[in-house]
């Protein structure tokens, strides 16, 4: 029961880190598109992560199973 436990916390894990990278990096690649320098094309996909909504990424895993 333990090891499925970890596994499925390690799961949710891998999923909110893939979804943060994944918003990091295009809000950075559209900022640097729009001619943000690099550290305010940072600070959009900084702010990117911050605003994900992570009950969204939530409901897609639930949804997957």
């Amino acid at each position: 029961m333990r090891d499925a436990m970890e596994t499925d916390a390690r799961k949710v894990a891998e999923e909110v880190r893939g979804a943060l990278v994944r918003a990091a990096l295009m809000a950075y690649e559209d900022a640097a598109i729009r001619g943000l320098c690099c550290e305010g094309a940072w600070e959009v996909a900084v702010d990117a992560m911050r605003d994900l909504d992570l009950s969204r990424v939530m409901a897609q895993d639930s949804t997957a199973d």
